[in-house]
């Protein structure tokens, strides 16, 4: 990535394992999509239940040479959860074959609509 990972923790306190979580799981998709030029993934805590349940929103921006994905999720009430739709959603919008190959530069797709090894 050319542009250093932004993360921002919104209504909850910053925690150093849920950063190391996301920058791990950022630094995989970059292994996997290096045309990935920045990132940016907010992590939202809406409200506290009176049960003691927590909501979450997850919003991850990915700038791919001239496109832009963005995947929005809401509501969900584990975190762990948030995070890996949040992630598995990217990877299957970065594999997705209607992405214009001509917009990544490097990338050979398969026929499945993988990117080859």
């Amino acid at each position: 990535m050319r542009i250093p990972l932004n993360i921002n923790l919104t209504g909850m306190p910053s925690s150093a394992a849920l950063e190391t979580q996301i920058r791990d799981q950022v630094d995989e998709l970059v292994v996997y999509f290096p045309y990935i030029i920045s990132c940016q993934v907010s992590v939202e805590m809406l409200r506290r239940h009176h049960r003691g349940r927590h909501e979450f929103n997850v919003r991850m921006d990915i700038d791919v040479a001239e496109n832009e994905i963005i995947m929005d999720l809401r509501h969900y009430r584990d975190l762990e959860t948030a995070l890996q739709d949040v992630f598995g959603v990217a990877r299957r919008q970065m594999t997705d074959p209607v992405l214009p190959r001509a917009k990544l530069p490097g990338l050979a797709r398969s026929r499945e609509g993988r990117p080859d090894p």
